[in-house]
């Protein structure tokens, strides 16, 4: 993985980043903002195919709120929520994009 910064930028007080991390084939594997060992705010993460593959919020080293997961294809599959350090299903769907009940 290559990771390549962009233009610095000041966040309230911390400074932080632009990231951008790519696969081996060239397509981005992730982006979002970040600084030295740690990262905030949003995050998308993406497939080999470069279809988005999950996305959610970082708060240092710890992830925080709803998080979004994809299939392959690009579909919203999963929303799951990160509170007092566990996953939480919030909500799942099928292939068709029909609302199912999520299995643990």
């Amino acid at each position: 993985t290559q990771i390549y910064g962009g233009s610095g930028f000041i966040l309230g007080e911390d400074k932080g980043y632009k990231i951008t991390n790519y696969h081996p084939n060239g397509e981005i594997e992730s982006e979002g903002i970040g600084g030295y060992l740690w990262d905030f705010g949003g995050w998308r993460y993406f497939h080999t195919n470069g279809k988005l593959k999950f996305e959610g919020s970082w708060n240092g080293k710890d992830p925080y709120g709803v998080w979004k997961i994809y299939s392959n294809k690009g579909k919203l599959i999963n929303e799951v929520e990160y509170h007092n350090e566990e996953w939480n299903w919030v909500k799942c769907w099928d292939n068709n994009g029909d609302e199912i009940v999520c299995c643990q």
